[in-house]
């Protein structure tokens, strides 16, 4: 049977406080565990690209609750690129560097509407527009690329810029907020979802397939790991703290728990 020190001091409020933190810690473990899961599929499914043949992307799919069993498959659609309405989505990397993926929008053939596709990873030094005309490819293709969701804006992160009536046309973002980038379009357009092309650009390095995962599994699994080990260091912490209390000196040369307040 486990004795408890002869110095032990119980405290309800280290106890309640350790205890709380505790629990927080272990459901951000569940948290990152869910997300390493998630990951793992992610990456099987990106592996599975080369070997399984790209679903067409009808506007039956793009209207129902299909294109949600599509995320971060293969499709394919036809249709044209609007090259006047480009933007990027800036703080990207790549092999080569930091840099942006260039984001274009694709008029689906046979519909009054179109989808933004990234093109995929350029240069940083390419940040303004008038620096996208080498990045020009063909008007129109049959596209293969992930179908990928929309991003949720950060509470912590940049701000995506202002969009809205009067404001002009925004060209560079931190992140694809979809719903915001094709508010600027003259045309209606899929707003909450967005396709990362397949395939090396036509002439050239750029722009370079970018279908990527942000944070590998493994990321997740050690998160998973730290988040554990915080909570059960949190909970050693609360035991030490009363299996052996700190103690202070009054001017009397009385010891003093820390939990009460010491004499004026």
């Amino acid at each position: 049977m486990l004795r408890l020190p002869k110095t032990f001091q119980f405290s309800l409020k280290v106890t309640v406080i350790c205890v709380v933190l505790a629990a927080v810690m272990i459901r951000c473990s569940f948290w990152q565990w869910d997300r390493y899961q998630k990951k793992v599929e992610l990456v099987k499914t990106y592996e599975n690209h080369e070997s399984v043949l790209p679903t067409p992307l009808t506007a039956e799919l793009l209207n129902g609750e299909g294109a949600a069993a599509l995320l971060n498959r293969t499709v394919s659609l036809r249709g044209r690129y609007d090259y006047e309405h480009q933007l990027i989505s800036t703080n990207k990397k790549h092999g080569t560097g930091p840099g942006h993926w260039l984001i274009t929008p694709f008029l689906i053939e046979g519909e009054n509407r179109a989808i933004l596709v990234s093109r995929g990873f350029i240069p940083f030094a390419d940040r303004e527009p008038s620096t996208w005309e080498k990045y020009k490819g063909p008007d129109s293709e049959e596209l293969h690329g992930v179908l990928k969701a929309a991003v949720s804006p950060l509470a912590l992160g940049p701000k995506n810029p202002k969009t809205g009536e009067g404001e002009p046309f925004k060209h560079l973002w931190y992140y694809e907020e979809i719903g915001k980038m094709v508010s600027q379009l003259p045309y209606p357009a899929v707003g909450n979802l967005y396709i990362q092309r397949l395939g090396k650009p036509l002439t050239g390095q750029f722009p370079a397939q970018a279908v990527s995962i942000e944070v590998p599994p493994t990321t997740h699994f050690g998160y998973t790991i730290e988040w554990a080990l915080l909570a059960l260091g949190t909970l050693v912490i609360g035991f030490v703290l009363q299996a052996f209390p700190w103690y202070s000196w009054s001017r009397y040369g009385k010891a003093k728990d820390l939990n009460e307040p010491l004499e004026k």
